[in-house]
This record gives C-alpha cells, sequence and structure tokens, in this order.
C-alpha cells in the first residue's frame, strides 16, 4: 500500500466526518438567511399575531407572516386544548408535528412541559419557530427538526425518543390526520398512556383506533375539531 492508498483513505475519513455536521450547517445558513430576508422585508401592517396564553411566556406575541401556508391554531382552541392537558402537562415531553408558527409546542414548554420537539418541512417557518421561541426565551428546552413529518417519525423511533403528548395540525382534508395516527401508533414512540391530539376539518374522518392508539374524546369549534387519543386500554 503505498502513499496514495493512505492519502485516498484519510480524505474518506474527513469527508464521513465533515458529511455527518453538513446538513445540520446548511439548514443553520437557510435559516439565517430567512430570516434575515423577512427581517428586510417584513411588511408594515402584515402577518397574523397569536399569544402565549398562560404560563412562562404568557402575553407573548408570537409572529406568522402573511404568504406562509400556515394555519395557527386559533387562541380559543388552544385554550380548550390546554385545559384539558393541564393534568399531565408539567415535565411532559411534547412532540409538535406540521408545527408551522410553533404556536402550540411554545404554549406546552411555557406551561411546563420538559421539553418539545418541533417538525416543519418549511424552511420559512423553520426560522420562523426559531424567532418565536427565541423571543419567548424557551429555545434552550427545544429542538426544530426541519424534516417531513413521517421523516420525522422515523428519525425519533430511529433514536429511541418517546414522547408524552403529541398534536397534529397537517393540512385540511389531505388524508394527513388518519396516516399520521398510524405512523405515531407503528413507531411506539409515545409513552404508555400517552395522549395523541388532532386538530383538523369536521369533513376529515379520523380513525377510531390506529395501533394501539384509541380515540376517547372530540370537541368542536366551528369547522375545527379537536380529536383526542391514548395510547393503551381506555377506560369505559
Amino acid at each position: 500500500m503505498g502513499e496514495g492508498y493512505f492519502h485516498r483513505l484519510s480524505h474518506h475519513l474527513v469527508w464521513r466526518t465533515s458529511a455527518a455536521h453538513m446538513r445540520e450547517a446548511v439548514d443553520k445558513l437557510w435559516v439565517e438567511k430567512v430570516s434575515k430576508e423577512r427581517a428586510e422585508n417584513q411588511p408594515e401592517a402584515g402577518g397574523v399575531s397569536v399569544r402565549v396564553i398562560a404560563g412562562l411566556a404568557k402575553g407573548r406575541r408570537l409572529k406568522c407572516l402573511n404568504g406562509l401556508a400556515i394555519r395557527p391554531t386559533s387562541d380559543r382552541v388552544k385554550e380548550t386544548l390546554f385545559n384539558i392537558l393541564a393534568p399531565v402537562m408539567v415535565e411532559a415531553r411534547f412532540l409538535d408535528l406540521f408545527a408551522g408558527t410553533g404556536n402550540v409546542g411554545i404554549e406546552a414548554l411555557s406551561r411546563g412541559a420538559a421539553n418539545a420537539v418541533f417538525v416543519e418541512e418549511d424552511p420559512r417557518a423553520v426560522a420562523l419557530v426559531y424567532e418565536n421561541l427565541r423571543h419567548t426565551g424557551l429555545l434552550t428546552l427545544a429542538r426544530v427538526w426541519r424534516l417531513s413529518c413521517g421523516l420525522a417519525i422515523d428519525r425519533a423511533r430511529r433514536q429511541g425518543e418517546v414522547f408524552d403528548v403529541a398534536f397534529l395540525d397537517p393540512p385540511y382534508e389531505q388524508g394527513l390526520v388518519r396516516w399520521t395516527m398510524l405512523a405515531l401508533g407503528k413507531a411506539g414512540i409515545m409513552s404508555q398512556g400517552g395522549l395523541v391530539i388532532a386538530e383538523h376539518s369536521r369533513r376529515e374522518a379520523v380513525p377510531e383506533q390506529a395501533d394501539g392508539l384509541g380515540l376517547y374524546r372530540q370537541e368542536a369549534f366551528g369547522d375545527i375539531r379537536l380529536s383526542f387519543y391514548r395510547l393503551g386500554k381506555l377506560e369505559g
């Protein structure tokens, strides 16, 4: 084996080491770029503002600018959601799928969740999640994954992640609630007795059962529904 072999081997090892960090670095640069562009082009009166209702960051306004195809959960729906979740929220491990602005996961952290993983595929929305986490002082309790929902669930499974509460608010009437519930049930990333809540249109059919997750409660808000699932045997 000559000098050329060792040179190629060394180059290969350096490449493998750096490749593991490349996606993370690219994501960080993209988020910084998008955040800068948004700051420079922010409309004077544009955007939708929602607030943190209770807890450490109570009253803080969260940003959601026009032009992003995301629909933040309203304060009315969010208040009902967290009133129901109050008994299990403190020290909960929270998963916010289709996170959008990060509105729901940030509310969870503000109300005492131990940590939260935010999953969002749109890089512009990812930048917004980071901005809102920094604004509320909750960034150190959060991880943000720029992945599709399916890839994020698979990543959580491979890493041995376990969550006590998961929330999903996918685009309405595209069959994503059923698909995501089945994926969560199969992945085994919810704790025993863990809760999964889906926000969806009243016109979208949702499953009664999904690989161990059972529907046990629904709340209605006009056209919007919250469906509550629990992992394990349901009482009654």
